[in-house]
Order: structure tokens, then sequence, then C-alpha cells
């Protein structure tokens, strides 16, 4: 899924060091909605999701769809410039 990528939010359960978790994580489709949850304890959750669907809502994003990429590029590599990159993360 290199272009597309769902949103899950992973929530801690149970009990550590007397403070009480609640669980809950989620999945949620490319429109937000739900379409996974965990419950209030320790679980292993999993959704289908469907990459066209996931790739479309994408694009339907203003942030996405009238990005400028050459200038979010340009943006990177001055950052990267600045103020470096962590040995590993670059690709080049």
């Amino acid at each position: 899924m290199r272009e597309a990528l769902g949103l899950d939010f992973s929530n801690p359960a149970g009990l550590d060091t007397a403070l009480p978790f609640w669980g809950g994580s989620r999945i949620n489709g490319p429109h937000g909605k739900t379409i996974a949850i965990g419950e209030q304890q320790e679980e292993l959750i999993v959704a289908d999701l469907d990459c066209s669907k996931v790739r479309q809502a994408r694009f339907q994003l203003p942030t996405i769809r009238d990005s400028n990429f050459d200038l979010i590029h340009c943006d990177n590599e001055r950052l990267n410039h600045r103020i470096g990159v962590p040995r590993g993360m670059r690709s080049t």
C-alpha cells in the first residue's frame, strides 16, 4: 500500500502502574468512518481497506489535490540541508 494508508488509532488498555487505560483502538476508513474498534482489553484489530477508495479520498482532499509538489520537494531539501536527517533515513 505505497500510495494509500488508512488511519489507525492505537491506545493502551489495562493498568500500568495503577493508571487505567481504556483501550478503544480503532481503524478508520478513507472518509473517517470507523470500520473496526477495539474493546477495553488488549487485542488485535484488523480491517480490510480498499486501496482505490483510499487513493480517491486522498485526491479529494485539497491539501493533496492542490499541492505544489515541486515546492514541497524544494522545502524538504532545504530543511534536510539546514537541520539534517537522521542516519539511515535518507534514501539517496
